[in-house]
């Protein structure tokens, strides 16, 4: 997949998605963060020159999906915001933590 004339959307702006959103944003990939109204991350992800909207319009408007939020709450977040506007040639990623024991919750077949 060529990510030049994709959308990426990092969910979550913490050390993981700071730093992956960053090396894809300097590589020349555009990339655009979904955060929660009133999380500490908007500026933060501003200052670095991210367009920030609400996780469900990061849903509508990416091609490529990066889930950087605690494992805990992903099925929650897929469910809730980004599943609803997922449609085919989307692609969703996660980086589970090791440590976690939690299991994804979620599949869906397009």
């Amino acid at each position: 997949m060529e990510l030049h004339d994709k959308v990426c959307a990092f969910i979550g702006f913490g050390s993981q998605g700071h730093a992956h959103a960053l090396n894809l944003k300097d590589s020349g990939i555009e990339v655009i963060v979904g955060l929660y109204q009133g999380s500490k991350s908007i500026p933060i992800a501003q200052e670095y020159g991210f367009r920030v909207f609400d996780v469900a319009e990061v849903a509508q408007k990416a091609d490529v999906i990066f889930f950087a939020t605690p494992d805990l709450r992903i099925a929650e977040i897929y469910l809730k915001h980004v599943l609803p506007h997922l449609r085919k040639g989307k692609t969703l990623l996660s980086v589970m933590d090791s440590r976690s024991t939690s299991k994804p919750s979620f599949r869906r077949k397009m």
